[in-house]
């Protein structure tokens, strides 16, 4: 049964959908990659989600501003599982990774044109929306799920 991730009307109807329809669970890390200079790819950072063996990666130049615009997202091989735990330096002179944030997350809804994730357990509390836009390209939005100065305000 596919489920949408529609943006939702409100944080509150964000928050509903993702307690009542969780596909699974696992561990999330983001990591800064710092990549050498002569690398033909800028610097980024790394999402990563426990998928199974291993880890489904998006990495992105910059990361969404809660109840902001998408950002461009490019879909990465699977990485291996050693990376929820790992920082330091990438083998084969691929850089260096540093840990952003971590902790669990709930899959809202996941189709092949849409992944979200609810993260939890960490300052990026809300949901990860990934639209598929091509096999190279996939944006990313982030539903902030905090409350602010006392009270829920409605996403725009």
């Amino acid at each position: 049964m596919k489920r949408s991730c529609r943006k939702p009307a409100s944080r509150r109807d964000a928050r509903e959908a993702a307690d009542a329809a969780p596909h699974g669970d696992g561990r999330f890390v983001i990591l800064w990659h710092e990549l050498p200079t002569a690398s033909a790819r800028p610097s980024h950072f790394d999402l990563m989600f426990e998928q199974g063996a291993g880890l489904r990666t998006w990495a992105v130049e910059r990361l969404p501003a809660a109840d902001g615009p998408a950002v461009s997202a490019v879909p990465l091989p699977p990485h291996r599982l050693a990376y929820l735990d790992y920082e330091g330096q990438v083998s084969q002179n691929r850089g260096h990774v540093s840990r952003i944030a971590a902790g669990r997350y709930q899959a809202v809804a996941s189709a092949a044109e849409q992944q979200c994730f609810r993260l939890l357990e960490s300052e990026w509390d809300g949901v990860f929306r990934f639209q598929f836009l091509d096999e190279e390209a996939w944006s990313l939005s982030w539903e902030s799920l905090r409350k602010r100065g006392g009270d829920e305000r409605e996403a725009s």
